[in-house]
């Protein structure tokens, strides 16, 4: 099986600094996605697959207040079950692998890269068209 994949969610991540002075509200606009191939085999009901490509995001990072979406790559895993025709279950792990830029920081606060996992279960239905 090969094919294209494309998701995004809201996501939860990102640093708050605990800094009273430098407190930010834009950690609640957090949000990520993927557009990855996908490849596996498939072994009567059960696919095992593989996926990976590009992620993007909008992470805040609690002291910067910059619109820009970071991009980066992300590599996974996963199996599909069909349960009847039109009724598939899966579970996925992800990694995520983003480059922020974080050059209206005003020093150098770390690592400009953003990495963090994610496993996450899922229901399908397919719409028959016949």
């Amino acid at each position: 099986m090969l094919g294209i994949e494309t998701d995004i969610q809201y996501a939860d991540i990102g640093g708050d600094n605990n800094i009273p002075i430098l407190k930010s509200d834009d950690d609640d606009d957090n949000w990520f996605g993927t557009v990855r191939a996908r490849a596996g085999y498939a072994f009567d009901r059960a696919l095992i697959y593989a996926t990976g490509g590009l992620a993007y995001a909008k992470i805040s990072n609690g002291f910067s207040s910059s619109d820009d979406t970071s991009v980066g790559w992300t590599l996974g895993a996963g199996v599909e079950y069909a349960f009847t025709n039109n009724l598939t279950a899966k579970v996925e792990g992800l990694y995520v692998n983003l480059d922020q830029d974080d050059d209206d920081l005003p020093v150098n606060a770390g690592s400009d890269e953003t990495e963090f996992g994610v496993i996450r279960a899922g229901l399908n239905y397919k719409f028959s068209t016949y």
